[in-house]
Order: C-alpha cells, then structure tokens, then sequence
C-alpha cells in the first residue's frame, strides 16, 4: 500500500509543449551538481507554495521546482544519484553515443554497448516507478540479464549488417542494436512494474491501489520515448559525417577534424531529441478505469463521484 502521499498529475504536462518545455529545464547539466541544502531548501519551498503554507515571487518557484524535478525521485522525494539524474542525461551520453557510432571493430562494439547499457540499465532503475522495492539480488539478475541481452542483440544486428556490407546499413546498426537492446533493458530492469503493478491516485490524488496495467503502459511509453530518442542522435551525426567526408575537400582532407564534429553533431542532437521525445508522454501519466483492471471502475471519490481517471508515475 502507498505511504499516504497524494500524487496529483503535473499541470505543467498539460500539453505537448509544456512537456517538452519541463524536459528541457530538467536538463540542465548546473542543477545536477546543486548541493544537499540548496535541494532540501527548493523542496521544502515548492512544498510550502504548493501547500498555500508560504508564498514566493514566481520565478523563485519556477527556480525551485525545476530542481527538484531535475533531482529528486518523484515517487520517494528522495535525491537521485548524481550520474543517474535526468539533468546528467546529455554529458552521460555524449561520451556513450560517440563511442558507439566511431566503434569499428566487434571488441570495440562490444564494449560500448556494454558500458551503454550497464549505463542504462542503472539510469533505469534509479528512475522507475518506485512502487515495488527489489532484492538485491534481483537487481543483479535483472542487470545481468539486461547487459547480457542488450550486448546479444548488438552484436547480431551488427553482424547483420556487415554481412550486406553497406555502408549506410553500417552507419545504421548503432541505433538499430540500441532500440533492440533498450526493449529489453527497460523490460527486464523495470518487469516488476507490469508484474506486479504500480500504485494509482484517483483525480483528489488519493491512493486506490496498484495496477499491472499501469505498469505496462509506463514501461511500454517509455521505451517508446527512449527508441524515439535514439533515432536522431545515432542516425543523423553518422550519416551528416559520412556525407562531409565523401562529398567535400575540406572534411576528407582533415580527418582529425572527424570526432570533435562528430562530439557537437550527438550533443546538439541529444539536446534537442530528448525533450521532443519524451515530450510525447507525460510522466505523470494518466489513463482510463475503462483501460485498467476492472476493479477500479466501482471506485468512489470522497465526493461521491465515480472514479474516472487514475494517475500514476510513469518514470523516465
């Protein structure tokens, strides 16, 4: 059962726009590196205002609420780990994405897929619904499993495309082995969400029980948004360097110039990808009681109405 906090929808993920808007405040590599007090004082602050316990200019809040969304775990309250936060998500990447387009070799493949996932996997798990509270050793299972899966998938899809032997295919196979291995990774890090259910508030934000439907629909969204995510920056940089390096003197005749181009292309790529993306889905989601599990459809609110629509964090 849940601990007695409300869980509201954000209005601020109101429309497309504004979701895009708050990912992009989240992230903003400066709030990642903010101490524990400027964090305790932005919490108690939003808390305080939302609560109509204090009041504050609206840019102080803005302030405020952008990093306590950029570092605290929605459902715990509790700081996210440092490289784990969503506001790390670009200098995390930066280094990952890079390292899996410029790999040429199956030892190299394999070791920046590896690190990619094992990077994933943990950015997973920090960032999950956290409804239901793993052992540790089945969080070891579920890496494992995760890793090892992630790193099958691709090398197959590389092996795929060298045995066509085209270079755009090539170009291609480091978005293509991630979306496989992001499938897995997500659905074996975060089972226990569609295994085991999610905790659901109804409209007053009052906690009505745990649905696995909820469950699946927050992991099958955010792998959605994470495939999404990938595309632009695993297809487009590889691609745009291959035609600057074939189609023009000036990029052919300096091929050290070839990784720092390649370094800006993911940054601006990732930048600008992830909000658009995860944009698509809102992380306080919401669905029907016609779409969940049927006990959820005699469901009363304090008021008497019935309960028409549950809330639930969908995670990142």
């Amino acid at each position: 059962m849940a601990d007695g906090r409300r869980f509201f929808a954000d209005p601020d993920e109101a429309t497309y726009a504004q979701r895009v808007k708050k990912t992009w405040d989240m992230l903003d590599v400066r709030c990642a590196f903010a101490g524990a007090e400027a964090v305790e004082a932005a919490r108690r602050l939003v808390l305080d205002t939302q609560n109509g316990r204090a009041t504050s200019d609206e840019a102080t809040y803005q302030q405020a609420l952008k990093l306590t969304r950029a570092v605290l775990h929605p459902d715990t309250g509790n700081p996210v780990l440092l490289p784990l936060r969503v506001s790390m998500i670009v200098p995390m990447n930066l280094g990952l994405d890079c390292g899996m387009i410029l790999a040429s070799t199956t030892g190299q493949t394999v070791f920046w897929q590896w690190l990619n996932q094992t990077y994933n996997a943990l950015h997973y798990y920090a960032n999950r619904n956290a409804t239901n509270e793993d052992t540790t050793n089945q969080r070891i299972a579920a890496y494992l499993a995760a890793t090892a899966s992630s790193v099958g998938a691709s090398l197959g899809v590389r092996k795929w495309a060298t045995a066509r032997g085209h270079p755009v295919l090539l170009r291609l196979a480091p978005f293509a082995a991630v979306a496989a291995a992001d499938v897995l990774n997500l659905a074996v890090m975060r089972q226990s969400e569609f295994l085991r259910g999610v905790n659901v508030y109804n409209e007053d934000g009052d906690w009505v029980g745990v649905s696995k439907r909820c469950g699946a629909f927050a992991v099958a969204s955010c792998i959605g948004g994470r495939i999404f995510a990938a595309a632009p920056i695993l297809i487009l940089p590889p691609l745009l360097m291959r035609q600057l390096t074939t189609k023009t003197t000036f990029w052919a005749a300096r091929p050290q110039l070839r990784v720092p181009t390649t370094l800006a292309m993911v940054a601006v790529a990732i930048q600008c990808s992830v909000p658009l993306t995860f944009g698509l889905f809102r992380q306080s989601a919401q669905a029907s009681v016609e779409h969940i599990e049927p006990e959820f459809r005699a469901l009363r609110r304090t008021n008497g109405d019935r309960v028409r629509v549950v809330t639930y964090n969908k995670g990142l």
